[in-house]
C-alpha cells in the first residue's frame, strides 16, 4: 500500500495561503481541539538570514574582543600588583 499525505493547499478571500491535512493524519493525541488547517508560514529567506547572522556574528566577536582587551589589562595590573606587594614583603 502506497502511503501519501493528503492534504490540500489553496489561497482564500484575504489572498493568504492556507493548507489542509486530513483528520485521519491527525495523531489523536493531538486531534482534541488542534485544527486540521491552517495559514502557511511565511517562505523564508535563507540568503537574508545568513546575512543577518554574519552581522551578528562579527558584532559579537568585536564585543568578545573588547572583554578580553579588559581582562589582560586587569591581569597585568594586577600581576604589577603583586609583584611590588611581594618585593615589599622581602
Amino acid at each position: 500500500m502506497e502511503a501519501r499525505a493528503l492534504r490540500s493547499c489553496g489561497a482564500g478571500e484575504s489572498g493568504r495561503e492556507w493548507c489542509y491535512v486530513e483528520a485521519q493524519l491527525v495523531d489523536a493525541a493531538q486531534a482534541a481541539g488542534t485544527p486540521t488547517w491552517d495559514y502557511c508560514a511565511p517562505i523564508v529567506d535563507y540568503d537574508s538570514v545568513r546575512a543577518a547572522s554574519a552581522r551578528d556574528f562579527a558584532a559579537k566577536v568585536g564585543v568578545a574582543r573588547a572583554w578580553v582587551a579588559r581582562l589582560q589589562k586587569a591581569q597585568r595590573a594586577g600581576e604589577k600588583a603583586l609583584e611590588k606587594f611581594e618585593q615589599a614583603c622581602k
